[in-house]
């Protein structure tokens, strides 16, 4: 492997790996639903404000009824 490699490689598994590290010292002093949510705030306060610059709103007005419906099946399928 070139040094190249070798260094994206590790840049890769490092950019990976440390949201796990973070994960399993986050659970042991808050529980599982509080870790979820703060992962998925912080998640939709970073990508939102992106994907509104590129037409969200467009494209939800367009494909509306898919994503609706793939929404409903993997709530339900979690939820069994």
């Amino acid at each position: 492997m070139s040094r190249r490699g070798l260094l994206l490689f590790l840049t890769v598994a490092v950019l990976w790996g440390t949201p796990y590290l973070l994960i399993s010292i986050a659970l042991e002093g808050l529980e599982p639903v509080s870790v979820v949510a703060a992962r998925v705030t912080l998640g939709a306060v970073i990508l939102l404000p992106l994907a509104w610059r590129r037409g969200l709103p467009q494209l939800l007005g367009k494909n509306w009824r898919p994503l609706f419906f793939l929404a409903r099946v993997e709530v339900m399928r979690l939820s069994h």
